[in-house]
C-alpha cells in the first residue's frame, strides 16, 4: 500500500468546500485532509471495510450521485439552478449524514479517488472540484465516476 498525504492549500479548500459551505464543513475537512490512497494501476483495491462503515460510505456516494441525477451537474460552481459539482454533492450528502465521523469521509474520498484514478488516470491533487472543473469532462464521466466508486466499495448494480 502507498501512503498519499494530501495538503491543501487555502483556494483548493475553497475549490472542494465551496463559498458557503459553513464551519462544520471546515472541520470535516481537516479530519479528512489525511488520506490514504490504494494505487489501483498497481493492482491493490481499497481494504475491506467494517460493515457499517462501508454500508455508510456507499450510502453517501449512492445519494451524491442522486443528487446530481436530479438537480443537475454544473462546473465551475458548488452549485447553482443548473446543479451541483461533484465535490459539492459528495460533502453536502456526507455533513448531511456523517458529520461527525471522520472514518466515513475517509471512505468515501478514498473510494472516489480511486475511481477517479482508474477512469481518468490521475487524482487531481486529491480534488473532486478540480476534476469535476476539468473542461473536457463530461456530466456522463461523473456519473460513471461514482458507479466505479460504489463498485470499488462492494456494490454491484
Amino acid at each position: 500500500m502507498t501512503e498519499v498525504m494530501i495538503k491543501l492549500t487555502a483556494p483548493e479548500e475553497l475549490a472542494l468546500f465551496g463559498e458557503k459551505m459553513d464551519e462544520m464543513s471546515v472541520a470535516v475537512q481537516k479530519v479528512t485532509q489525511q488520506i490514504t490512497l490504494m494505487q489501483p494501476h498497481m493492482g491493490i483495491r481499497p481494504p475491506a471495510l467494517p460493515d457499517q462503515i462501508r454500508t455508510e460510505a456507499l450510502c453517501v456516494l449512492q445519494r451524491a450521485k442522486m443528487m446530481i441525477e436530479t438537480r443537475g451537474w454544473v462546473q465551475g460552481h458548488a452549485q447553482s439552478p443548473a446543479g451541483v459539482c461533484a465535490g459539492h454533492a459528495v460533502t453536502s450528502t456526507f455533513i448531511a449524514l456523517y458529520a461527525n465521523d471522520g472514518e466515513v469521509g475517509q471512505h468515501v474520498e478514498s473510494l472516489f479517488l480511486n475511481a477517479m484514478y482508474e477512469l481518468t488516470g490521475s487524482i487531481w491533487h486529491g480534488s473532486i472540484p478540480a476534476w469535476n472543473d476539468f473542461p473536457a469532462r463530461t456530466r456522463q464521466e461523473v456519473l460513471d465516476t461514482f458507479d466505479r466508486a460504489l463498485k470499488l466499495g462492494g456494490l454491484d448494480g
